[in-house]
């Protein structure tokens, strides 16, 4: 449950957690990736509306 409220990967205790966020959070490629997720789930949810 900790490393769920964690917003650093250094702060993490579970390794391959700490590593996917930090991919997703200082890799260009993986913050690329995270924007088109969070942009098809804006999509999505207006959708929905």
């Amino acid at each position: 449950m900790h490393d769920i409220n964690c917003t650093k990967a250094d702060d993490m205790n579970f390794e391959l957690m700490a590593n996917r966020t930090r991919y997703l959070k200082e890799n260009p490629k993986g913050v690329s990736e995270m924007c088109k997720i969070m942009e098809d789930m804006r999509i999505e949810s207006l959708k929905e509306v």
